[in-house]
């Protein structure tokens, strides 16, 4: 898995806009910050860049030419020379200019990702009697979104249960997903441009990245009532859905008060069978960086999973 090992320097950032005609501007060499905010909720995860200096032939070309109108993407790329890639891909919402101080100027590109596909894609559909209801009303949501910049990303397996009558779908498509999420007891949401479904309390199908000093823990996770909270330097690897292993040894445990220990039993709280295993899911993975300033951080919260991990995911220790 990328990241796990490997030169933790020089650090390396990039921003691209690009549009539906293909045309893409390359706003790396300036300077700029990043904020990048997911999550595995079905509202989509979101990014502001501020970039500084820019001229006002630029700030202009990218209003007319990188806007909603055309379709407008923003990426950035972010991480080190053993894991660089991209942490962020979106639709961009908006821009504002503005001074930051009486010698610089600066431009926000806001972007969501899946922006179009969330906001506008609709289902205009009728299944059949005796059709897949699930899997053929998630073709039709695939087949929208696809044609609104969202492709398939991993899907958990779903149900084979059959329509006894006819179903007219007509209506946004995120709908839908949720409707078809409650009924098959997963969560979905967009990462990176693509449609993303896992079990609740579950994980993506890919190996745990042992997590530590040498492959980019920074101090000590902390488990709190929300979850493990965690902070490493940025790995385009940390999405949510993603495994970790971390060794309990260096995690700050939750002390309860006396009388509150059935607590414990809250999904938000692991139990000591759990904290025992050391994998944890990515449920929040927020990137920060820039070449203005020293935070170059991915903030994470993580849940033990409710699940066994199997051992084909477990971790390869150094």
């Amino acid at each position: 898995m990328a990241g796990n090992t490997g030169v933790q320097y020089p650090r390396q950032a990039g921003v691209y806009v690009a549009n539906a005609k293909g045309d893409v501007l390359d706003l790396s060499r300036m300077e700029f910050h990043f904020d990048i905010r997911q999550h595995d909720l079905t509202t989509p995860n979101n990014c502001v860049v501020r970039v500084y200096n820019l001229s006002d032939g630029t700030k202009a070309q990218l209003q007319q030419d990188f806007g909603q109108e055309n379709r407008g993407q923003l990426v950035v790329q972010a991480g080190y020379p053993s894991n660089y890639g991209a942490v962020f891909k979106g639709d961009v919402t908006f821009y504002r200019s503005g001074k930051a101080n009486p010698t610089d100027s600066f431009l926000d590109i806001q972007a969501i990702d899946g922006d179009l596909a969330y906001s506008f894609a609709v289902v205009n559909q009728t299944l059949e009697a005796n059709a897949n209801g699930s899997k053929e009303q998630l073709d039709q949501i695939q087949q929208v979104y696809q044609a609104n910049g969202v492709d398939e990303g991993y899907l958990a397996l779903i149900s084979q249960n059959r329509l006894s009558r006819a179903k007219t779908l007509f209506g946004l498509a995120r709908d839908y997903l949720d409707e078809i999420a409650a009924t098959n007891n997963l969560r979905w949401s967009i990462q990176q441009g693509k449609l993303q479904m896992t079990p609740v309390g579950g994980f993506l199908p890919q190996a745990a990245m042992p997590l530590n000093s040498a492959s980019g823990l920074i101090g000590i996770p902390e488990v709190q009532p929300d979850g493990l909270h965690v902070r490493a330097l940025i790995n385009p690897a940390f999405l949510p859905g993603q495994l970790l292993y971390i060794n309990n040894r260096d995690i700050v445990n939750y002390l309860l008060s006396p009388g509150l220990e059935s607590l414990v039993e809250a999904p938000f709280l692991p139990t000591a069978a759990q904290l025992s295993d050391g994998t944890w899911t990515i449920m929040v993975a927020n990137h920060t960086g820039g070449t203005r300033e020293n935070s170059f951080y991915t903030e994470m919260i993580c849940l033990a999973p409710n699940q066994p991990v199997p051992p084909q995911l477990w971790p390869r220790l150094l």
